[in-house]
Formats: C-alpha cells, structure tokens, sequence
C-alpha cells in the first residue's frame, strides 16, 4: 500500500481552517503555495516550487513561519519539514516523483472531486481530522475537478 491514514488525532478542524484562512490573508499574492516552514531569516516565498532550485536540502526547512498553533503543533508531531499549505482550484499536477513521502492533512477537500492517484492507486483524503501518509516517491498525481479551492497542509517527513 502506498498510503496510511492517521485517525483519532484530535485535529480541531475549525482552528485549523481560522488559522489557514489567516495564514492566506497575510500572504497576498500567493500563487497556491505558501510555505509553512522554511530558513530562518527567509520569508513564505522561499522554498516554493521544485526544491533543486534551492540551495538547501528539503530537511533544512524547519523553522516555523507562522504564529499558527494548532497548525505548528500537527508539524511537531509527524516531524514534518518543508511543509506548505497548497491551494488549488480545478487543476491536475504532473505525474512526477518527490524526493521524501509527505504528510496530507486536508483542511478544505471534497474527497468526491479531489483526489491522488499514487501509481494505480486512487487515495481519497476527506477534511475531517485525519492525515494521510503518501509515499510521494512513487509516481503520482493530485486531481481537483471542481472551482473551489482544495486546501492541504502537506509537508515532508
């Protein structure tokens, strides 16, 4: 299985959504990622996108970007670096591979309309508190079929 889902976490998804929403409106201009965690002394931008064009390995992205705590604490507890907040509408990414699995934890997701396909496997990940461990070296996709935002914290780990 290319995949585990983590329930029983006691995520508040109402703080979770306040602070995304926040963390949104204070970084204007974002073209669907802000960065969560990043380098000391760098701002949200720094480390979107492919991270070979970074001088720093992705494992170097820990310093915590936000006054954000209940999104902080989810970071502390899966150990996670290099983690975003992407923000998608209607949209496929390309079918690629990362360098590290990831973490998902869905904020805003119809699960119906929005989904991974890891190799032949479709992964469905509902905003209900849960995360979901990806092996994103694996080939793989996101898919998000409709006009509202599709909004995942997901992070290296």
């Amino acid at each position: 299985m290319n995949y585990k889902i983590y329930q029983n976490l006691d995520i508040d998804i109402d703080k979770l959504k306040k602070e995304t929403y926040r963390i949104m409106e204070k970084a204007k201009g974002h073209d669907g990622q802000i960065m969560l965690q990043g380098i000391e002394g760098k701002d949200w931008q720094y480390g979107i996108g492919r991270i070979t064009d970074y001088e720093e390995k992705e494992g170097a992205f820990t310093h915590l970007l936000w006054s954000a705590p209940t999104i902080n604490k989810m970071l502390k507890r899966f150990k996670m670096y290099r983690s975003r907040l992407m923000i998608r509408k209607r949209s496929v990414y390309s079918w690629h591979q990362d360098w590290s699995p990831r973490i998902h934890i869905p904020v805003v997701s119809n699960h119906e309309k929005n989904f991974m396909v890891i190799e032949d496997e479709v992964i469905r990940m509902p905003a209900d508190g849960r995360a979901v461990w990806v092996d994103t070296r694996k080939f793989h996709t996101y898919v998000n079929t409709e006009e509202v935002e599709r909004i995942h914290i997901v992070g290296c780990i």
